[in-house]
């Protein structure tokens, strides 16, 4: 009986463990800290003079600026030297690391040939274009998209997340080499369009156990257009039928470890998706990001 006693307590203690284990695992944590580690960088240049060359990005974007375009809050003229701050997003690992989905009015998917961001300082004081001015940018044609867009900006909200909106008045238009924008605000800017409007359109539907599931992280990546849509909540907004994507979640748990689940998916129906994470290390969950 004794040793019938011991097995018991030590199977109920091994229930107990598990079970606070498993609890353990179902809670995430906000990744504010992981993004502000891999979001795009802010580039700066110093403006001192009338130039006729562009600003180039890092990454091939071309602004064109000077003193002239911009004026300070109060409307009055703004003197060299003043700073320039560029962003650039255009690889889709970019669009999720950085929070700027492709996607108008937060829920219709656009395909997408970049989001820039052009800011103007003199000194701490941040500058706003001219009435009428706008600021010529010429985005590099990187994904072979190879049509007409239409101009969208950007406006991040509370959480952090791009929203891009269309101007309707200002086409981007398209050379061999670059897509064209004027744009007329600072902030982001997009040459992007919407997808054709699909006979059926289905969604996507997630379930997840635990807590702090809002700080999952939740991207649908088509495979075919250059097009990143999040999941803000549990449901994604119309998917074209037909189309095929790959379902990125990622989060981080109470013990700092980073978690992945990946599935492909041909969106002929509506989809109902648990998610499964997996154990992943940082390093492999940039990896994966970057493959896209």
């Amino acid at each position: 009986m004794k040793k019938t006693g011991l097995v018991i307590v030590a199977i109920a203690t091994l229930f107990a463990c598990k079970k606070s284990e498993r609890l353990q695992e179902n809670a995430y944590e906000p990744l504010d800290s992981f993004y502000d580690m891999y979001e795009e960088e802010v580039q700066e240049f110093i403006i001192d003079s009338v130039g006729e060359g562009p600003i180039v990005g890092e990454q091939g974007t071309n602004a064109y600026v000077g003193a002239q375009i911009f004026m300070m809050p109060d409307g009055s003229d703004v003197e060299y030297p003043f700073k320039l701050q560029m962003v650039e997003i255009y690889e889709k690992d970019q669009m999720m690391l950085s929070r700027a989905p492709s996607a108008f009015n937060t829920t219709t998917a656009l395909i997408t040939g970049g989001m820039v961001s052009i800011r103007a300082f003199k000194d701490t004081t941040e500058l706003v274009l001219r009435p009428g001015a706008v600021i010529p940018l010429k985005y590099p044609e990187k994904h072979g998209q190879s049509t007409v867009m239409t101009h969208y900006y950007g406006e991040r909200g509370a959480d952090h997340v791009l929203d891009l909106m269309e101007n309707v008045a200002n086409e981007a238009t398209l050379d061999s080499l670059f897509y064209h924008v004027y744009a007329d605000r600072v902030g982001f800017s997009s040459p992007s369009r919407a997808h054709a409007t699909g006979a059926s359109q289905f969604l996507i539907t997630l379930s997840v156990q635990g807590t702090g599931t809002e700080n999952i992280a939740k991207y649908v990546v088509y495979n075919n257009t250059h097009t990143v849509l999040k999941i803000r909540d549990v449901m994604s907004s119309g998917i074209n039928e037909g189309t095929s994507v790959k379902l990125v979640c990622f989060a981080k748990n109470q013990d700092g470890e980073f978690l992945l689940h990946e599935e492909d998916l041909e969106m002929n129906a509506n989809k109902n998706v648990e998610l499964n994470f997996q154990t992943v290390t940082e390093a492999d969950l940039i990896a994966t990001l970057e493959a896209y």
